[in-house]
């Protein structure tokens, strides 16, 4: 003390401003380095307990089928996180279901019951436990233990650091204790420019200079963070905004769908009624032919309309599933045009109205694409436009498009109806699926508002898209483009509208059938009777089992006999032995002759799986008459041609 009563005041005033300061130092970089540990300490936690809560919601199905595998699975995913030590997830009666531990902590081995429900830090570590749960059903336990190597690093960085901070201040402050004003003053006012700045532009990402790691660095260090807070809130509440419109969004799907359930509900029960009702009606006594084919015809439409509308919602579910498979193939356009304008010309009289077809130019003899996806998108389109059509004509236009220079050739088809047409803001929506133009339509002209929005997508696997120009009481034209595939070597010829009729009578004409020996493996018994009368009434002789070892039995005892079947029908789902296991016993006792499957799944795969199994080729039901008699008397032939 004498000797600071000796000093001069310049002295003892750099001493103060360097006691003053050091301490004044210290104490800030303390609470600095003590702050962000203690933030670097909640960041771990609150980032572990979202990865325990993310990893129960993706166990939670897993504990619920049992799935060890699939659970194991999930605990790898913990290799991306280095500081994680080990994990482990139980059931319901706390058994370990799987386990991860790190390379690296050998020691923090799981235990093999689950602790209780806990979080919180420990000498080695942090450990989490938490209940899985569905709904109020506790369904099992997530462990998860965190060791701290990485956060105590970053203290011993925080505080090497903090000790370097001081010691080059400490000295700096002593050396330029006589421009402490200056230093003090220039923070001061650095700190007050950007809160005028803040103030008057509300910008938050703008940020106070730092000049020291003093009082004023830790002030500046506050209000930037207090910047970054009030930026954080924002992008929060855009977000929360975001979310907001989602939800209306999701909403307003949600109630497209619960409108085209009701809607799909009242289409499916319609057809049902006339089905149910007229069979009931040929039934009773005394009813006239003339009457009966009424019926019979009644009953035929009612049951095509409803198989349309299930294929149209297996067809949207395997779009959007990603399940829909193209398979391009050569075929002919003037043949699919010719099965178009069959189709749809007696549907167009039955209105009054006008229907043609007309080639715009020289169109390709052959076309690159999945032609059985070319008639749905050309059905669909062609039939909305005469469904929506009271009054007038509709007309099919097709021609080669206009490409430029590089692109793949394509091929445009245009639907022009001069039918109700569309309001703008309907265009806007017309190709979503569950979506009509809306509800009247509904109501007046029915339909379950897929077959739009199952046509542009099936265009754009097409290489082409479907796009609508429309205007309300004027009628619509819809424009179709598909790619062509390559056009080399391929005859482009003129307008073949001319020679329609001829084609149209050469393709209604029906195939010749023969006679054969033919094995139905059947167990339904209306599908039995069903399907032998129309082989019966084709020339053929029939032989029905109920399931398939029935089947295997009788098929191996006609061939040691002498007169052995021509070709086996064989249902893929009986009892006893399906179809699958009945094809393959009769394939390894040797039998050679055709096998056809026949299965209500009409699925992508289905087909290959079943002559996977053996069997020859595949028809699906419901059965087509007359392509159940093509496919056997196409058999029957081969074998007795063979033979």
């Amino acid at each position: 003390m004498a000797g600071l009563r000796r000093a001069s005041i310049r002295q003892r005033l750099r001493l103060i401003i360097l006691l003053t300061s050091g301490l004044g130092l210290l104490a800030a970089c303390s609470a600095f380095v003590l702050y962000d540990l203690s933030y670097q300490r909640q960041e771990l936690l609150e980032s572990h307990l979202t990865l325990a809560r993310v990893l129960a919601e993706n166990l939670a199905s897993e504990l619920t089928f049992d799935d060890r595998a699939a659970a194991g699975r999930s605990l790898e995913a913990l290799r991306a996180s280095d500081d994680v030590a080990a994990a482990a997830v139980y059931n319901a009666s706390g058994h370990l279901v799987a386990t991860y531990l790190s390379a690296e902590h050998p020691e923090a081995a799981p235990p093999t019951r689950p602790p209780p429900d806990q979080v919180g830090f420990s000498d080695d570590g942090l450990l989490i436990v938490r209940y899985i749960r569905q709904g109020d059903l506790r369904i099992g336990t997530i462990y998860l233990h965190a060791e701290l190597s990485k956060l105590n690093a970053i203290a011993r960085q925080h505080i090497i650091a903090t000790i370097a901070v001081l010691l080059v201040c400490v000295l700096l402050t002593y050396a330029l204790a006589s421009l402490l004003q200056r230093v003090i003053t220039v923070p001061l006012i650095s700190l007050a420019d950007t809160v005028r700045e803040f103030a008057t532009s509300q910008d938050t990402s703008i940020r106070a200079k730092k000049f020291a790691d003093d009082e004023l660095g830790a002030l500046v260090d506050n209000f930037n963070e207090l910047l970054g807070r009030i930026e954080r809130d924002r992008e929060l509440q855009a977000r929360n905004d975001e979310l907001k419109r989602e939800k209306a969004r999701i909403e307003a799907a949600a109630r497209a769908k619960t409108e085209f359930l009701a809607n799909m509900s009242h289409e499916i029960r319609t057809p049902m009624t006339a089905i149910l009702g007229y069979i009931e009606l040929l039934t009773d006594d005394g009813v006239a032919d003339d009457e009966r084919r009424i019926y019979n015809e009644t009953i035929r439409r009612n049951g095509q309309h409803l198989l349309n509308i299930i294929n149209d919602i297996l067809d949207l579910s395997k779009i959007e599933a990603g399940k829909m498979r193209i398979e391009r193939e050569s075929c002919l356009l003037a043949e699919i045009l010719d099965d178009l304008v069959a189709l749809m010309s007696g549907r167009a009289r039955e209105k009054g109205l006008e229907f043609s077809l007309e080639y715009k130019g020289k169109t390709p003899e052959t076309i690159e694409t999945d032609p059985t996806r070319l008639r749905q998108i050309l059905i669909n389109l062609v039939g909305n436009a005469v469904k929506f059509t009271s009054r007038g004509s509709v007309k099919l236009e097709v021609g080669l498009a206009t490409r430029a220079p590089g692109e793949p050739p394509q091929i445009h088809f245009e639907v022009i109806d001069t039918g109700i047409g569309l309001r703008y803001d309907q265009i806007a929506t017309i190709f979503d699926p569950f979506a009509q133009a809306d509800n009247s339509t509904t109501r007046e002209f029915g339909g379950t508002g897929l077959g739009l929005a199952i046509s542009k997508r099936l265009a754009e696997s097409l290489g082409g898209t479907v796009s609508v120009q429309s205007e309300e009481g004027r009628g619509s034209r819809f424009l179709v483009t598909i790619e062509t595939g390559s056009l080399d070597d391929v005859a482009l010829l003129d307008d073949r509208t001319d020679d329609l009729p001829q084609r149209k009578e050469a393709l209604a004409e029906a195939p010749e059938l023969g006679s054969g020996y033919v094995l139905l493996a059947e167990d339904g018994p209306d599908n039995q009777r069903l399907i032998k009368a129309f082989l019966t009434r084709g020339g053929f002789e029939v032989e029905v089992v109920g399931n398939g070892r029935m089947a295997v039995e009788r098929a191996l005892l006609a061939d040691e006999s002498g007169r052995p079947f021509d070709v086996i029908l064989m249902d893929m789902h009986m009892p006893e032995l399906d179809g699958y296991g009945a094809t393959a016993r009769l394939r390894r006792a040797g039998y050679e002759r055709p096998i056809v499957a026949l299965t209500a799944k009409a699925m992508k795969g289905n087909r290959e799986e079943c002559l996977s199994a053996g069997c020859d080729d595949y028809a699906t039901k419901p059965i087509d008459r007359k392509r159940l008699l093509k496919l056997v008397t196409e058999y029957v032939k081969k074998v007795q041609s063979d033979s």
